[in-house]
């Protein structure tokens, strides 16, 4: 049984763990984007590995490692101004089931300038069942950017600022925290297949640590309707390094 001064930062670590790769959705573009309005659906499947250094009596630490699997349910909204993405998921990480959903809005300004403004939104949402203890963490982030793009490339480019405000409520009381997050995403198009690479750099402005995040979004599609969409996230923090990977068939209506 862990007492006292050792609960908190045990679960100080284990929130890092459960969360670093479940991170607030940096804006994206569609995977599929199109003239017009676009629906895109497409259930997920994956694993996400997480390495986690533990604190413990005397100073001592310990490694632990695990995989487990994960699952989610990718819904995006979009148009030349506005694109809107949610995803709801579930995964089950050092003994724990967490439960989340992630959601950003993006507004763009003029579709066809080659440098225009980019702002946007978003809320996340976990809920961390660890058995003796039942976490909830939310925050909000907002963000402002810019949009760049090279068409005889088919490349576009959106550096951005951002700022996210986290709660996190546990059975042994509540804290908070604030972060700045300074990001990087491109995005790559020919015809009906479409990447995305994103970095951002992650300021803790309560303890000034940094951390790196990085991320990669592929679609393939076949018909003007179906395709593949898989997600790849990695992310390091003080206390953990973790990795996710999701695949699984996208629909556009």
């Amino acid at each position: 049984m862990i007492r006292g001064s050792v609960l908190r930062p045990v679960l100080a670590v284990f929130l890092a763990s459960v969360l670093s790769s479940q991170g607030a959705e940096s804006p994206s573009s569609s995977p599929m984007p199109q003239s017009g309005n676009t629906f895109l659906l497409s259930p997920l499947a994956g694993w996400n590995r997480d390495e986690m250094t533990m604190p413990g009596p005397g100073g001592v630490t310990s490694t632990s490692q695990d995989t487990g699997p994960e699952y989610g349910l990718f819904m995006l909204y979009a148009n030349p101004r506005v694109a809107a993405n949610n995803m709801i998921f579930t995964t089950e990480e050092n003994g724990a089931q967490v439960t989340g959903d992630i959601f950003f809005l993006n507004l763009y300004g003029d579709p066809a300038a080659t440098v225009t403004w980019n702002a946007g939104a978003g809320y996340t949402w976990h809920s961390i069942d660890a058995g003796a203890e039942d976490i909830t963490v939310s925050s909000t982030i907002a963000k402002a950017g810019l949009m760049i793009r090279w068409p005889a490339a088919r490349l576009s480019f959106n550096p951005y600022l951002a700022s996210a405000w986290e709660d996190v409520s546990t059975t042994h009381g509540d804290s908070s925290a604030d972060y700045l997050l300074y990001g990087l995403s491109a995005k790559w198009q020919w015809r009906m297949v479409q990447s995305t690479a994103r970095y951002y750099y992650q300021d803790d402005l309560d303890t000034s640590a940094h951390f790196n995040c990085y991320q990669a979004r592929v679609s393939v599609f076949f018909t003007r309707q179906w395709g593949l969409l898989a997600r790849f996230d990695h992310t390091e923090n003080s206390a953990s390094t973790d990795t996710s990977f999701t695949i699984g068939p996208a629909y556009v209506f």
